[in-house]
């Protein structure tokens, strides 16, 4: 009988020790579980936590001519003009923190009358001013790039790549051809959308195709259809200002308002 009771205390004290011994497992695990949801949080939110960089330019007279070349490899690019004869760009810069730990903090140059910014993620607002003319010259290998040319606007030839992503232009009545200019856009995938309302004086013609999707065209006086995506107004190639637009979209669509 007495060797009977230690058996029995003997077992139910190992299956205490078991139960206690998972017990612990289980609560370890989950505090592991819950210290690794933390750092990765922790992680997540140092990663994508966003820096801002500011930069620019002015000089009392700018020179006549400025070219603006802006190449990324993922992000979102704004352009638009600012009543400001002496300012030459002004830019803000947001990148996250994962993009400036790999690649270190974007910069901005300028020499010989050309600004330059190139990195690898960023969203960039840019402000040009009234003093100068532009030529614009924008990459982008995934996100979406938007051009407002109005009042202050001076332009010269300009060219938009979005490899993937959306191409958007404004042209207001109110900008400011710079002789005859050259505009081309275009997406290897994606879509490409178009506002003109050409200046007092000034022709243009349009050209828009895509190999696979859509091509829109809402004209208005006074554009003129040459065929299914072409139109031109009647006084094109005589005036002194004009816009030359090619417009090409590989796999998307190409929406054009023209007046």
């Amino acid at each position: 009988m007495s060797n009977e009771t230690t058996q029995t205390t003997g077992s139910n004290r190992t299956i205490y020790i078991i139960v206690a011994v998972v017990a612990i497992v289980i609560i370890s695990a989950g505090a592991i579980g819950g210290w690794l949801f933390w750092q990765n949080a922790l992680r997540w939110q140092y990663e994508n936590q966003p820096i801002e960089y500011h930069f620019d330019e002015a000089a009392p007279t700018p020179p006549e001519l400025i070219t603006l070349n802006i190449n990324l490899a993922a992000g979102a690019v704004n352009i638009t003009f600012v009543d400001n004869a002496t300012l030459i760009y002004r830019m803000e810069v947001t990148a996250n923190q994962l993009t400036v730990d790999q690649h270190g903090d974007p910069t901005v140059s300028y020499a010989s009358n050309t600004i330059t910014f190139t990195y690898a993620a960023a969203a960039a607002d840019i402000f040009l001013g009234s003093g100068a003319n532009y030529t614009i010259n924008t990459d982008t290998n995934a996100g979406s790039i938007h051009v407002i040319a109005g009042q202050y606007a001076h332009l010269d030839d300009v060219s938009l790549e979005a490899t993937a992503g959306i191409v958007q232009f404004d042209l207001t009545s109110t900008a400011t051809l710079n002789g005859n200019i050259t505009l081309t856009l275009s997406t290897t995938t994606g879509s490409i959308n178009i506002d003109v309302a050409l200046p007092s004086g000034a022709s243009g013609s349009f050209t828009g195709t895509s190999d696979i999707g859509f091509v829109d065209i809402t004209p208005s006086s006074p554009w003129s259809e040459v065929s299914a995506t072409e139109y031109e107004t009647s006084d094109f190639g005589s005036t002194f200002n004009s816009i030359d637009i090619t417009a090409h979209a590989d796999i998307g669509s190409v929406t054009a308002t023209l007046s």
